[in-house]
């Protein structure tokens, strides 16, 4: 992946950096990598600004999570500068793209199946695709993330920074609790 100079100075790469090094990957303890740069944050967002316009290749180290009642489940371990380039892309798309499900409160998902007086060919299906991150479609998602943000350039810099993660063109990064 290698975004243009321009495309760069679009993005924060310093909030993203700060967001990195403040909130641990989904129930891990805060990493090693992440508190070692803690005081930091600008060497951080640079190193990422410099590589993601280089033509870095991201890294990524896999580990087995325990899964409630599934058995281990993959999760991807992203260097604090691939998770600082995701994160500055996610950030520029996020303004642009819906609220996600996991963050509506528990209420929404309890009236599931409930009739509320509408009529039935006009109830939407609300899936919780962090659920199964593993199986989500490079170019699906690119499609929509396209469609809802009206972004091109960083509909196609997550396209190809999640294709030098995932070269089989399946599967995101599980950054958070509610979602990659």
């Amino acid at each position: 992946m290698k975004l243009s100079a321009e495309f760069a100075k679009s993005l924060d790469f310093g909030e993203a950096a700060r967001e990195v090094v403040s909130r641990p990957l989904l129930e891990l303890p805060l990493l090693v990598s992440e508190r070692a740069l803690g005081d930091r944050v600008d060497i951080l967002a640079a190193s990422a600004a410099a590589m993601a316009t280089a033509g870095h290749t991201p890294s990524m180290d896999v580990i087995a999570m325990p899964k409630r009642g599934y058995g281990p489940r993959p999760i991807g371990i992203l260097s604090p500068v691939a998770r600082t380039i995701y994160e500055s892309i996610v950030g520029r798309l996020q303004p642009h793209l819906p609220t996600p499900s996991r963050e509506q409160g528990i209420g929404a998902h309890r009236a599931f199946g409930v009739d509320e007086g509408r009529a039935a060919d006009v109830r939407i299906v609300d899936m919780d695709i962090a659920a199964c991150y593993e199986y989500v479609d490079h170019r699906i998602l690119a499609d929509e993330v396209l469609m809802q943000s009206l972004d091109p350039e960083a509909t196609r810099a997550l396209s190809e920074l999640l294709g030098d993660l995932f070269p089989r063109t399946v599967g995101i990064p599980l950054l958070r609790r509610g979602f990659g």
